[in-house]
């Protein structure tokens, strides 16, 4: 993958990130008061291994190990599983195993950091700004997850300007 679209998906999270930190997000309060500032996002190949892991925004110092490993972890195992287009489809809790990882034509995204259907949608996003996938292809894979319903879909597509 090229360096450029590593720099820009990087990029485009942090914005993205800062967006659903604004006071009229809809969603920034619950993010301060769970402390959620930021986590790593994870570039990875169709097969899982990762292209690049980026960290974005303040992610808890105490949780770093935890995020950097979970967000490879959700790349790896929804390419173990190509009939799933989510991380959330094999989403494990009793194995420390979450949503937050989508599918793209070419690569498979993932974030932690965040809760984890906010990781999903953040995810999502970034696939679109690397055109990946379409907005609403994007919007589809990620259909039912609550934030979508939220923020609304108007809002998502605002955050990638």
């Amino acid at each position: 993958m090229h360096l450029g679209v590593l720099f820009a998906a990087a990029q485009r999270a942090e914005s993205i990130l800062n967006a659903f930190l604004e006071q009229d997000s809809g969603i920034a309060n619950d993010l301060i008061a769970e402390g959620k500032f930021g986590g790593y996002l994870c570039l990875a190949c169709p097969e899982g291994y990762p292209f690049a892991v980026v960290s974005i925004g303040r992610p808890d110092p105490g949780k770093l190990d935890r995020y950097l490993t979970f967000s490879q972890e959700k790349a790896r195992r929804l390419a173990a599983h190509p009939e799933h287009r989510l991380s959330f489809e094999s989403r494990d809790p009793e194995k420390d195993q979450w949503g937050g990882a989508v599918r793209g034509d070419m690569f498979i995204v993932s974030f932690s950091g965040l809760p984890e259907r906010l990781d999903e949608v953040l995810s999502a996003l970034i696939l679109v700004s690397c055109d990946d996938v379409e907005f609403q292809d994007a919007m589809s894979r990620i259909a039912g997850n609550p934030y979508v319903e939220k923020l609304g879909e108007s809002r998502l597509a605002a955050f990638l300007v």
